[in-house]
């Protein structure tokens, strides 16, 4: 076969000509076709696949990533994505519009959101499909991708703007799980799953791949009785009245991993000593619950990890405390649920609270004021919604473990 770069001009205009009027197309005949073949602007692959979640919000939630690689020499916009269900005969299940794009593709290594995507370079795009609770759940999706860019100076083959590609099986690992704290009033900070946060928004290159190990990862932080995450002093840790709360094991398992080497930072609200892959979690433990599955737990107070590596443990037992150590300004508990016993290099796994009681959201209302000290502006939830059992909870949910 010739490449690209040395097809006849007149020919390259003749079938470019064609590519608008096939585009449409052709991407159903690449799914019905199999010696069919098209050159696609687009590398794309589902990092893992996506698990229907049941969420406080009442809705199913199939959260998941897509590696998109822009093949071309000139920059390519993504103008549309539609998430099609291949067994009924891609019938869309969401379409996103370039509008929604804009605050769902990031360039790897870039720290803004675009639906620009430059020549060679790698994008991770974060989907986020709702559904209804009791919906017909797909066990197949495929995407249907709309492109823009400019044909006339692409090099090589005339290339389609609209391609099908990212087939991935629905479904995997939904564990239910125990509270990892006691008591009222945890806010549930960085959760899924859109907008994308600091967590779901972490897609990272470890060990010669990308992986999106905080998927469904939570920073947990405790208002006091005045709804304030801290009183007097917010650079000092005795403010913070959740400090050195007690933190649980969520189920039966075994304690593979300890680290607990870093001391507290000097104040809250900065950092005392370099972030390294070593120190980004801080002092943490991973525990194995089953399946090759491991609960990860993150931020400890120095010293106050209770068990070894090989020690058994059940669920609800206190296995260290709340710090402010390693990649944290602020007292928090960070917890999520991983394919591997690492902290970030494997997928995350899906999971739900087998009960909780949902007070209301962060409301859209509150600024900086409460990292100082001033009370945080809730949004009640709706009756219906309060009394939760096995969902998990959404980003800005404010809830009750059991227990004081």
């Amino acid at each position: 076969m010739h490449g690209g770069r040395n097809l006849d001009p007149r020919l390259t205009l003749f079938l470019a000509g064609l590519v608008v009027w096939a585009s449409l197309g052709a991407a159903h005949a690449a799914q019905t076709d199999p010696f069919h073949e098209e050159a696609t602007p687009l590398i794309v692959r589902v990092l893992a696949s996506p698990v229907p979640v049941p969420t406080s919000d009442g809705a199913l939630h199939l959260a998941y990533e897509i590696a998109v690689t822009n093949t071309l020499n000139v920059p390519l916009r993504v103008t549309g994505i539609d998430v099609l269900d291949p067994e009924r005969g891609n019938q869309a299940v969401a379409r996103f519009g370039e509008a929604e794009l804009a605050g769902m593709i990031r360039s790897l290594g870039s720290l803004e959101f675009s639906s620009e995507i430059l020549p060679g370079v790698t994008a991770a795009l974060w989907v986020d499909v709702p559904l209804e609770r009791d919906a017909d759940v797909p066990s197949r999706l495929v995407h249907r991708f709309h492109t823009d860019f400019d044909a006339s100076q692409a090099r090589g083959l005339p290339t389609v703007r609209v391609q099908i590609g990212a087939e991935v099986a629905v479904g995997g690992p939904l564990l239910v799980v125990g509270p990892p704290l006691r008591g009222s009033k945890w806010l549930v900070m960085n959760g899924c799953c859109m907008p994308v946060t600091n967590h779901r928004g972490a897609v990272l290159p470890i060990n010669g791949d990308l992986y999106a190990a905080e998927r469904y990862a939570i920073d947990f932080i405790q208002l006091d009785d005045q709804d304030r995450f801290v009183s007097g002093d917010p650079t000092a840790i005795d403010g913070y009245a959740f400090y050195g709360a007690e933190i649980l094991s969520v189920a039966d398992g075994s304690v593979v991993r300890v680290f607990d080497e870093v001391e507290e930072h000097d104040r809250v609200g900065a950092l005392s000593y370099p972030i390294t892959m070593e120190t980004i979690g801080g002092n943490y433990v991973i525990i194995e619950i089953g399946e090759g599955l491991y609960a990860f737990y993150a931020h400890l107070e120095p010293g106050s990890v209770t068990a070894k590596p090989g020690d058994r443990v059940r669920r609800g037992d206190v296995i260290a405390t709340l710090g402010n150590t390693g990649n944290s300004t602020m007292p928090h508990l960070h917890f999520h649920i991983i394919n591997v016993p690492l902290a970030l290099g494997g997928n995350g796994i899906a999971y739900v609270f087998d009960n909780y009681e949902l007070r209301g959201y962060l409301s859209p209302e509150n600024g900086e004021e409460v990292l100082y000290g001033a009370p945080v502006i809730i949004d009640p939830a709706p009756a219906a919604f309060v009394h939760q059992r096995e969902t998990l909870p959404l980003d800005g949910a404010l809830i009750d473990f059991p227990g004081n």
